[in-house]
């Protein structure tokens, strides 16, 4: 029976060699849920012009990103 004890070594040793490889063939796929959380932002008369342009810019980037996700 010695003769069996250098195949099962050998083959314990390629499956443990090759299940970090299993790990690898997963695939992870990642959501975004930015728009789902998300509103646009209001501003007041008192604030000032370049607050108000900001707020803009900023609601028609995320109007222009989340019109694409839905």
């Amino acid at each position: 029976m010695p003769t069996f004890k250098k195949p099962r070594k050998l083959a314990l040793l390629c499956v443990l060699l090759n299940l970090p490889l299993a790990a690898c063939a997963t695939q992870t796929v990642a959501v975004d849920r930015g728009c789902d959380w998300t509103r646009d932002i209001t501003y007041a008369r008192t604030d000032t012009k370049e607050t108000v342009n900001q707020v803009r810019e900023h609601n028609a980037a995320r109007a222009a990103v989340c019109a694409k996700k839905v």
